[in-house]
Formats: structure tokens, sequence, C-alpha cells
């Protein structure tokens, strides 16, 4: 039987929070005109996310925010093993599925990514590879 999308993310969240922060949370407005304007910005970019999910997997209204006030650092790209586009591991919650050491709110004892796309643990276990089909 296959998992729920629910179960997943439990799952994920599971494995990944033994290198989160404590007490992390994803960024909030201040103001309702910050969240209507990050949200016609979702709409408007067709920005994969959706701005009602309770457990998001990615901070996106933290990338929003950087975006206005430090635009180089927001970047995006394509990614080369998959051709779509990729947003930095920086906002990557523990919900995501190749959270990473690169995010805000991991732990420095986080998974980093190697030379080879491939998500490794302090101890040496991939758990997610681009080019091999390990993960997701």
């Amino acid at each position: 039987m296959a998992q729920t999308e629910e179960e997943r993310r439990v799952a994920i969240l599971s494995r990944n929070k033994q290198w989160a922060k404590p007490n992390w949370k994803t960024t909030t407005f201040k103001t309702d005109k910050e969240e209507a304007e990050f949200q016609h910005w979702v709409k408007s970019k067709n920005i994969p996310f959706d701005p009602n999910d309770a457990h998001p997997d990615y901070d996106m209204r933290g990338y929003y925010k950087q975006l206005k006030t430090d635009p180089e650092a927001a970047k995006t790209m394509i990614n080369p093993n998959d051709g779509k586009p990729h947003f930095t591991d920086e906002h990557k919650t523990p919900y995501h599925a190749t959270f990473s050491n690169e995010s805000k709110y991991a732990t420095k004892q986080a998974p980093a990514w190697n030379e080879h796309d491939q998500l490794v643990t302090p101890k040496g276990q991939v758990l997610y590879s681009e080019v091999g089909g390990i993960g997701g």
C-alpha cells in the first residue's frame, strides 16, 4: 500500500528532526498586506508552493523576504540533473526530503551534499542521490 502524502511527510520529519535546530519555525509576515503581496507573487510567478500548507517543506515566505532584500542571495537555478527550477537549500525545512546542512533550520551536523550530487549523513549514509535514484 502506497504512503499518503501526510505519512511521507511524517516519515521525513521523523528522520530529519535529529538535525533540525530546536524550536525552528517558518517565516511569517507582520501584516496582512505583506502576506497578500507574497500570495500574489506565488500565483503570478507560478511558484510551486501552497501558501495554506501547515507543514511546508520549503519556507517560501523566507525566500520571498530574502528575494526582496537581497536578490543576489535568493537566486534560483535550473537543476542540471532534472532540468527543473531549484531554490536554494537555505530555506528547506525539516519536512523536505533533501534537508541539508545548508538550511538555516539545520544544525551543522545535518547531511551535506557531496561532489556526486548525493545527500550524505555525517556517518556516510547516502540519503538521496539526484543521479542514482536513491531517496525522494
